[in-house]
């Protein structure tokens, strides 16, 4: 009885380790075949409490392996356009830009994860995995400290990401669902470049 109780155990055991092996490698292949991403974005930010304090749209490109353009166009504008060289936040109604250099950015952020095709998940989460149907969703908990969110979920519909759910240290959780998505387009990289309007103030850090 004995035998085959640690028989039945060892067998699960290991089934439990393949599954979720399986589950990863799926993440890793779909984070892999993404090469581009044009898309629709609503964001709701909601405080501790699961209050909404903020909802927002606009549109979202992405080109691996550095590119991405974040564009707010409701309620307040503001444009994010990053390359490998620099980050771009521009602040219409504040007329301002903030330029930063992307060597000294020190926190790995959720644009790490989206933009490397050889990003290594299992050594910096712990993976949650929960599926239903077409519809896959990956629990990410960071290991360290060396992220700007303490918990991350990503939803897939069809192997196409639809939402993002990030959860900071202090409980505020901020929702990105994406509509109208394409994938793998071509996209010139002069689109991830940014020149400040005449008369903007720049401010570098």
């Amino acid at each position: 009885m004995t035998n085959k109780f640690l028989k039945f155990c060892l067998v699960t055991h290991l089934y439990i380790c393949s599954a979720a092996v399986a589950d990863i490698a799926l993440l890793q292949k779909i984070m892999e075949q993404t090469k581009s991403i044009t898309a629709d974005f609503t964001q709701t930010v909601f405080d501790n409490m699961q209050n909404i304090v903020e909802v927002s749209t606009g549109k979202f490109v992405l080109k691996k392996p550095h590119s991405v353009v974040w564009e707010t166009m409701h309620p307040n504008k503001q444009l994010i356009v990053k390359n490998h060289e620099k980050l771009w936040i521009y602040d219409e109604d504040l007329e301002q830009v903030t330029i930063q250099d992307i060597k000294k950015i020190e926190q790995i952020t959720i644009l790490d994860l989206l933009l490397k095709s050889n990003f290594s998940y299992t050594k910096h989460f712990k993976i949650n995995h929960n599926q239903n149907k077409e519809i896959n969703s990956y629990t990410l908990t960071p290991k360290t400290n060396d992220f700007d969110f303490s918990k991350l979920i990503l939803t897939f519909r069809k192997n196409k990401l639809t939402d993002i759910v990030i959860y900071d240290p202090f409980d505020a959780t901020t929702k990105i669902t994406f509509s109208k998505i394409l994938l793998n387009k071509n996209i010139a990289d002069a689109m991830f470049s940014f020149k400040a309007p005449d008369g903007i103030d720049l401010i570098y850090q």
